[in-house]
C-alpha cells in the first residue's frame, strides 16, 4: 500500500510516520470521522482509506482543501465503500466551522508554525478519547506546541532529527487524548 501512495521519497517517508498513529486512533476508538486537512496529489488520503477498509470498524473520511479532492481519493474511497466527504476550503475556513468529534486529525495544509499552533489548539477540543492529532512538516519548527491544555499527551514529539531519520528528519509529531 505504502508503494501506491507516492513515488516520491520524501512524502513516502512520511506516510511511513503517519501510520503508527492512524493504526492506533483507528484501533482504539469507537467509528467516527477521520478528518485530513491538506490533500496534495491524495497519497497520504490512500493511506488513510486502505487503514479505515482495513480496520473495518466504521470509520467515515473527510478531507478538507481548497482545491478539488484528488481522484486517488474519491475512486479509493468508492472501491473501499468508506463514506468520504470533501470540503472545498482552506484551512482557516473549515477550522472556524468545526463542530463534529474526531478520532483522527491529520493537519497538512498551512504550514506556518504560529498558525497551526492556533489551529491545533482548535482541533485538539475535537478528538474523542484516544483520538490522535498529527501534524505534518515541523522538522524547521523550533518548538512544538504544548497541547496539555486541551488534554493532550505528545506521543512523537521530536523534532527534525536529520539523517537519522532519513533525508530530511522527522516530519510529523502526534499528540493523543487519553
Amino acid at each position: 500500500m505504502l508503494v501506491l501512495a507516492s513515488g516520491n521519497s520524501d512524502h513516502q517517508q512520511r506516510v511511513i510516520e503517519l501510520e503508527p498513529p492512524l493504526v492506533d486512533a483507528l484501533t482504539n476508538t469507537e467509528p467516527l470521522q477521520v478528518l485530513e486537512i491538506g490533500n496534495g496529489s491524495g497519497g497520504s488520503g490512500l493511506l488513510i482509506l486502505y487503514h479505515i477498509w482495513k480496520i473495518g470498524k466504521g470509520h467515515a473520511f473527510t478531507t478538507v482543501d481548497r482545491n478539488d479532492c484528488p481522484k486517488l481519493i474519491l475512486e479509493w474511497a468508492e472501491k473501499f465503500k468508506v463514506p468520504h466527504s470533501h470540503f472545498k476550503l482552506d484551512q482557516q475556513q473549515f477550522i472556524e466551522k468545526l463542530e463534529t468529534a474526531y478520532s483522527f486529525i491529520y493537519l497538512d495544509a498551512d504550514h506556518r508554525e504560529t498558525e497551526v499552533k492556533q489551529d491545533a489548539l482548535v482541533l485538539g477540543r475535537q478528538l474523542v478519547r484516544g483520538g490522535v492529532l498529527v501534524i505534518d512538516d515541523v522538522n524547521e519548527w523550533k518548538t512544538l506546541p504544548d497541547l496539555s491544555g486541551v488534554g493532550l499527551t505528545p506521543v512523537s514529539y521530536d523534532v527534525d532529527q536529520g539523517k537519522t531519520r532519513g533525508e530530511h528528519g522527522q516530519h510529523v509529531v502526534w499528540w493523543k487524548r487519553a
